[in-house]
């Protein structure tokens, strides 16, 4: 008889096969109502973002269709301290409504000296902020009993902000109107030649040889002249832009000096005005307009005091120096402004100008020059007189000024140019008097000689920096830069979106 075998792995196994297959069903169940949640949870994200860029792309069209627009339609003078438009709709270009911009408005900016890291001797450019907020619809169904972890809004809402800056001529490193003399002679920008501003001319702008623009450059012309050209523009320039008005008067100067008592009469064309910036203040004399001066013979006096946003004006001739200007002033001539020596901040070094801007903290000093016809740097001693530039002496060469000039009658240039038909004539060899340290800005209605090539050379060298605190400081009464109908010129210099307990209507 054999003996028993038992198998000690053997089980009954019967019904284990369903149970698994059971098991695995309602695995792939679960899992499969999970991937449809995961999937409907993409869906519904992917429509979600889509409608947070349409917002957020509708509240930038209603910005710039509302506020920029009311924008170039305004100068400084009629600008409100609040616009607020009407909400619309927003279609695409099939005709389908897209979006709703709302909250439209324009707030101008409270200045406060210590955002822009000045102090409040400063006038800051106007700026203004415009919000608008975009909303879109979502209408999307989904099927019924499916499990959301947040509900899903009805509409999307986005709030963005842009601040316009309004230009002045200060925003401007070389601003002209005409780029040629009465002589119908191109004067160019050339290789020694380095600009860091902004640039811009209502004329053709003559290039030659290998001038250098940091800074933006534009052009009502459609082209430049150019003569073995090779500049360098840090920006892509810009041609067939918008022009620049020119006014015939400093009209917002002239009212300010008259407000503050600082308008200088020439009684009736019969008086000239000496006028020194001295450490003390500014002192001027006036004599018998077309005679040589003489100190024993001054009609009239006086002064005036620095200070914050001072304005100054004198009818007639002018003639004006000084090492001490202090404060912020603009000081106006309605005849040619002569600088018979350097006009600059008691701080900057005669022998090597400092530039405000870059070698200064908080630098409280700010300087506008306007005339209504020429500035001219005079034919004087101080400033270089018969090849002044040879004698390496700072007091006897060259010319330092720190300021934003506007000639607005015709040129910033220089007296005895050595032709010909002058009186004045200096040829047994060069007339070469020095450099112009210009720290500041420079605006001419028709761009002037600075240097000729009479008698083997006459006159000066250029040593323009920009002064950037001019980007954002304006010498008080200064001119607008609009369009020649007067509108205003402005710049985007910041957009943002704001976060939803930053909307405007929440904003002091």
């Amino acid at each position: 008889m054999e003996p028993l075998k038992v198998n000690v792995f053997r089980r009954d196994r019967n019904g284990g096969i369903l149970f698994n297959t059971m098991i695995l069903v309602m695995l792939m169940v679960f899992t499969s109502v999970a991937f449809l949640q995961w999937a409907a949870d993409e869906h519904m994200q992917t429509d979600l973002e889509l409608a947070r860029a349409k917002a957020y792309y509708v509240a930038y069209y209603g910005a710039i269709q509302e506020g920029l627009k009311y924008m170039r339609t305004r100068n400084a003078s009629n600008y409100n301290l609040e616009t607020v438009f009407a909400e619309q709709e927003v279609f695409n270009p099939d005709g389908k409504p897209i979006g709703r911009y709302s909250n439209v408005r324009i707030r101008e900016v409270a200045y406060k000296g210590e955002e822009q890291g000045a102090n409040d001797f400063f006038t800051s450019s106007r700026q203004f902020d415009l919000f608008s907020t975009g909303s879109v619809p979502l209408n999307k169904q989904y099927p019924d009993g499916m499990l959301r972890r947040n509900p899903f809004p009805d509409k999307v809402s986005r709030t963005v902000r842009l601040r316009a800056k309004l230009r002045t001529f200060a925003n401007y490193m070389y601003l002209t109107n005409n780029e040629v003399t009465r002589f119908n002679e191109i004067i160019w920008f050339w290789s020694p030649d380095v600009l860091w501003g902004r640039v811009h001319s209502n004329d053709a702008i003559g290039l030659k040889f290998n001038p250098t623009f940091y800074g933006p450059v534009s052009s009502t012309a459609d082209h430049f002249v150019e003569y073995s050209a090779n500049p360098y523009f840090a920006y892509e320039p810009e041609l067939n832009a918008p022009r620049v008005g020119f006014p015939d008067f400093a009209s917002e100067l002239r009212s300010g000096a008259g407000m503050q008592g600082n308008f200088i009469s020439d009684n009736e064309g019969q008086l000239w005005t000496r006028m020194e910036c001295g450490d003390g203040g500014i002192e001027f004399k006036q004599w018998t307009a077309g005679t040589p001066w003489d100190s024993t013979q001054v009609i009239n006096s006086g002064s005036i005091g620095y200070g914050s946003n001072r304005a100054v004006f004198v009818e007639g001739e002018l003639f004006l120096w000084g090492d001490f200007v202090s404060g912020t002033i603009t000081i106006g001539s309605e005849g040619n402004m002569n600088l018979m020596d350097n006009i600059k901040y008691a701080e900057i070094n005669e022998a090597s100008p400092q530039n405000p801007s870059q070698d200064f903290s908080d630098f409280p000093h700010l300087l506008g020059l306007v005339s209504e016809s020429n500035i001219r740097i005079q034919n004087t001693w101080a400033n270089g007189r018969e090849n002044g530039a040879s004698t390496n002496n700072p007091d006897r060469e060259s010319i330092v000024i720190t300021a934003a000039m506007v000639a607005l009658g015709e040129s910033f240039t220089f007296r005895d140019q050595n032709d010909t038909w002058n009186t004045y004539r200096f040829c047994p060899g060069p007339d070469e008097r020095g450099e112009i340290h210009l720290r500041g800005a420079v605006t001419q209605e028709r761009r002037g000689y600075v240097h000729r090539s009479n008698c083997r050379g006459t006159g000066y060298d250029k040593d323009y920096e920009y002064d950037f605190r001019l980007d954002y400081m304006v010498p008080p009464f200064y001119l607008e830069a609009t369009d020649e109908q007067g509108n205003s010129l402005f710049d985007i210099v910041e957009l943002e979106e704001l976060p939803p307990d930053k909307n405007p209507e929440n904003l002091p």
